[in-house]
């Protein structure tokens, strides 16, 4: 529908330039050409938009805001380097990072969840880093179910390299046809 009404938007530009060329009353039509330019700048914008969201998927989150999914909305409450974690300290040039995230099921129904929903990212290796499995009752399962309307709130610990500085939490929806929609990120440093 949008591509229509831009194609439409061109012809009209196209016609009006023609009989703006013709005619003597340039103040006019140079009026309704900048109209017209504007709300073709307008629809161009909203369809590049809707295109580049609905193709790249990407969303560039903050901590504290809250992201929604095909499936459950979550918020990122906090992202931080910590020395230990439940006793557990970080190997050998290794640093850990504490991530507090609250997630609700939005979906309508219960949804599988677990620590592989959610994944670091070094910025200059592009290497996927997960969540190590759960030390306590306060860290994230590997698995569990989310009822519908129901809301969770656990720590995930990832274990990253210490000369590394700069990370992104992501997100990555991906569909039982392994189809991939949105990715969530959010930049962080450690």
């Amino acid at each position: 529908m949008k591509r229509k009404f831009l194609a439409t938007g061109v012809a009209m530009f196209s016609l009006l330039l023609t009989l703006t060329a013709c005619s003597s009353t340039s103040d006019a039509a140079s009026s309704i050409t900048s109209s017209i330019t504007s709300g073709i700048e307008s629809v161009t914008n909203t369809v590049t938009d809707s295109i580049g969201q609905f193709i790249s998927g990407d969303v560039t989150g903050e901590i504290n805001k809250t992201y929604s999914t095909q499936w459950f909305s979550f918020t990122v409450k906090s992202i931080e380097t910590v020395s230990e974690y439940a006793g557990h300290t970080a190997p050998e040039g290794m640093k850990l990072i504490s991530v507090l995230v609250e997630e609700t099921n939005i979906f309508g129904s219960t949804i599988p969840m677990g620590t592989m929903d959610f994944y670091v990212d070094e910025v200059s290796l592009l290497d996927y880093i997960y969540p190590i499995s759960p030390l306590d009752e306060t860290m994230m399962p590997d698995e569990f179910d989310l009822a519908a309307d129901e809301t969770a709130e656990y720590y995930m610990i990832f274990e990253v390299p210490a000369d590394i500085s700069d990370y992104m939490l992501m997100y990555t929806e991906i569909d039982e046809n392994n189809d991939i929609g949105a990715t969530f990120t959010i930049n962080f440093k450690s």
